[in-house]
């Protein structure tokens, strides 16, 4: 029996096969054995005989450092399963003197377990804010299990870096190392892990807004998974298939797959149990969903225990998922005219952002949301002040739509107030960085905000039965699709056209310019183009299999 025949069960999961096998070891293996022995009985969830193993190591005498270090990094192992992250990072200094009492030789021998220590110093450095140094020491961990060829370990050191990128918004770093991870796993030939780096590549692919690749993978792990029956890798599927129908505003069949993934954990969800990140994500997507709808007492309700859940009941917390929660928070109390909790929200978000920098443009934007509506004019100065900033900080396409869309709804009032070609050549660039958003995700929100700001400058030129035509079209797709949060902005949007036609015309009249340059700079061409790449090549989804 040899170590690397453990390893192998290990891979496989066969947790109770390693178990009896471990004795067989020869005694030169006796402690490396032992220590995986405790790492199995933590797979297994037996953490107090899996701590007492290691622990029974460490108190045997005359170990060489190599022989503790081992024990001691099993036991980091070990802890970071039990999700005791203080403990597991209490072992970190010990580990690292341990390893600069070894000679070259012996430091040679544990290099996998020093590749285990570098990616728990990585989660430290993340842990400190320090993102760039987590990719450091991960890059470092992941040469190491290659020198070692344990081509598992150093496929979940490049799936932490992909997902370093993916949540500093740098997507496509994220996508070349998710391309990394999908030659691995298919050279392990572990259907399960190819599953996995299949619904990665189509997250980061729908965080890029290119929705018929992110269904194209999100498909091909979605059969894998079936194929294998692994639930839990499904449910994350469904969220991926659910989050590209919510996208699209599809939100009938965005909201059958969340609530497949909902009722797939009604029972842990009411027992206390840890919840996977998949039932957070699904409350909560569920919550911008209901505020598209309109509903937006139940949009708050789920919006809050999703955010409620992924900080007390979820297996991990993922800060920018929080972020993200509180955001809409905002965005619904603010349509429900419930302002009391909105300095709380920033607040929150400012001090998230101030340990993970790179989550500053959230701030940043729900602090340009809360000014945008309130009623002096200096607040919605600072507001397009805010919304200029982030939208020069690359993240994704969901959160530059949301920028994009209000920092258009402030340049348009200023354009109505003071007509200046500076304010109309910035509405051209935005418009244009729209019109590109919305031709990959060729959705029907996207068509719907195109509407309206197409209306409004229809206004602007004069044409209002333009205007009035664009409107009732997209009353028309809000009604049929039930957007009653767009349905209501458009009637609001109907009212204000007959009250301020007067008012915009004599606007017109007195600035004869405005129309000479808004020919020039070919806005209406911008949402025109749009619109009708939209409407002629909207992406139509293709089941494969049956996943709801």
């Amino acid at each position: 029996m040899t170590l690397d025949r453990i390893r192998e069960l290990m891979l496989q999961r066969k947790w109770d096969q390693a178990l009896e096998v471990i004795p067989q070891l020869p005694d030169a293996d006796r402690i490396e054995g032992q220590t995986y022995k405790g790492i199995v009985l933590s797979k297994k969830n037996d953490f107090t005989t899996a701590l007492e193993v290691v622990d029974e190591i460490l108190s045997e005498e005359g170990l060489k450092a190599s022989q503790e270090f081992i024990a001691r990094v099993g036991k980091i192992l070990i802890l970071l399963r039990m999700n005791n992250y203080s403990g597991a990072f209490g072992e970190v200094d010990p580990s690292e003197q341990l390893l600069g009492e070894m000679d070259d030789t012996e430091r040679a021998d544990v290099k996998r377990w020093e590749g285990h220590l570098l990616s728990t110093i990585a989660m430290l450095q993340i842990e400190g804010g320090n993102q760039h140094k987590a990719i450091e020491y991960y890059t470092r961990s992941a040469a190491l299990f290659e020198d070692v060829d344990d081509k598992y370990e150093q496929l979940i050191q490049l799936v932490n870096i992909t997902w370093i990128y993916r949540a500093q918004g740098l997507l496509d770093e994220a996508l070349e190392y998710a391309n990394y991870q999908l030659q691995l796993s298919e050279a392990l030939g572990e259907k399960r892990y190819l599953g996995w780096v299949n619904f990665h590549i189509g997250f980061i692919y729908f965080y890029k807004g290119q929705l018929d690749q992110a269904m194209h993978y999100a498909t091909i792990g979605g059969q894998i998974f079936e194929e294998i029956s692994h639930e839990e890798g499904l449910t994350f599927i469904r969220i991926l298939i659910g989050s590209v129908h919510r996208s699209k505003g599809e939100f009938d069949e965005a909201l059958t797959y969340y609530q497949r993934v909902l009722s797939s954990y009604e029972e842990s969800a009411e027992t206390g149990h840890s919840l996977p990140h998949s039932y957070c994500i699904a409350l909560r997507d569920v919550g911008i969903i209901y505020l598209y709808q309109n509903r937006l007492e139940e949009a708050i309700e789920s919006l809050q225990k999703g955010l409620s859940l992924h900080k007390t009941g979820c297996k991990y917390q993922f800060e920018h998922e929080i972020t993200v929660a509180n955001l809409y928070l905002a965005h619904a109390e603010i349509e429900l005219g419930d302002t009391s909790r909105l300095q709380k929200r920033l607040e929150d978000i400012k001090e998230t952002a101030e340990r993970y920098p790179w989550l500053g443009v959230f701030s940043k934007t729900t602090e340009a949301y809360i000014l945008q509506h309130k009623p002096r004019s200096k607040d919605k100065a600072k507001a397009q002040e805010l919304y200029e900033e982030a939208l020069n900080e690359k993240f994704d396409y969901q959160l530059e739509l949301f920028i994009q869309v209000n920092l258009s709804e402030l340049l348009l009032d200023e354009l109505k107030l003071y007509g200046e070609e500076a304010v109309l050549q910035e509405l051209r660039d935005v418009l244009g960085r729209i019109s590109g958003t919305a031709n990959k995700q060729r959705s029907i929100t996207s068509l719907l905000w195109l509407y309206l700001l197409q209306a409004k400058l229809a206004v602007i030129e004069g044409d209002i039965e333009l205007a009035k035509g664009l409107l009732d079209r997209a009353q028309a797709i809000a009604d049929e699709k039930g957007l009653a949060f767009f349905s209501r902005k458009i009637v609001k949007q109907q009212k204000l056209l007959s009250n301020q036609l007067e008012e915009w015309k004599a606007l017109f009249v007195q600035n004869s310019t405005i129309q000479e340059q808004i020919e020039h700079l070919r806005l209406k061409e911008y949402i025109t183009e749009a619109v009708t790449t939209i409407l002629e090549k909207r992406f139509e989804t293709i089941r494969k299999f049956k996943l709801v």
